[in-house]
């Protein structure tokens, strides 16, 4: 009989990860787009919660678009925090990679 244990395997992926909190975040979102922006709402966030965003690369589809143009026009969003992050990207003001934020209060 052979060793279950030697032949089990877990894979994995190691990422690097850029951490922010999520108030520095909403800060950032204020002064780009000089709109209101309430990362724990939009994301229906708990405390002591981190939210994973991965592979980062600022590219937009036109429905990110849509959603983006209006929250530029109206302060109005849903579920933004990816686009958000994409877009800051692709402004070059935050760099391309895996992004994780932390919630607590």
């Amino acid at each position: 009989m052979t060793d279950k244990k030697a032949s089990l395997t877990l894979e994995v992926r190691k990422l690097t990860v850029l951490e922010v909190s999520w108030s520095k975040f909403e800060d950032f979102i204020q002064k780009v787009y000089n709109k209101e922006y309430d990362f724990v709402a939009d994301q229906e966030c708990s405390n002591d919660s981190s939210h994973a965003f991965e592979r980062i690369t600022g590219k937009l589809d036109e429905y990110e678009e849509s959603d983006l143009k209006k929250f530029v026009e109206t302060g109005e969003y849903n579920n933004l925090a990816s686009i958000l992050l994409e877009d800051l990207c692709r402004k070059k003001l935050i760099e391309r990679g895996n992004y994780l934020i932390n919630v607590s209060w």
